[in-house]
């Protein structure tokens, strides 16, 4: 039974956005995404998720044409959010490895 004439699961509103940046051997990018509050869910009526924005950034050094370093953190601001309802998603992830090509 549809409670109203809502979609399940959609949101209303959806923006994203990516920024880069380089200069010579560093490059840096950040992304973020904002995502409005969903209206109607099945499994859980009433435990709609909230609009949440999450923010992640990525630096990396090029020490040469096959050698480099990077430090990436997913959800800078430790946002709290969920996607399904009563399904958290991670909070702050970093990051840090190198990448060499043989």
């Amino acid at each position: 039974k549809r409670l109203n004439d809502n979609l399940a699961y959609k949101v209303k509103h959806s923006v994203n956005i990516s920024i880069n940046k380089k200069w010579e051997k560093l490059s840096i990018n950040l992304n973020g995404r904002y995502k409005s509050a969903i209206e109607e869910v099945f499994i859980y009526p009433g435990n709609e998720p909230d609009a949440f924005s999450v923010l992640n950034g990525r630096i990396s050094y090029k020490m040469d044409d096959k050698k480099s370093l990077y430090l990436s953190v997913q959800n800078i601001t430790d946002a709290r959010y969920e996607e399904l309802e009563r399904y958290r998603m991670p909070g702050r992830a970093i990051s840090i490895g190198a990448r060499i090509e043989l």
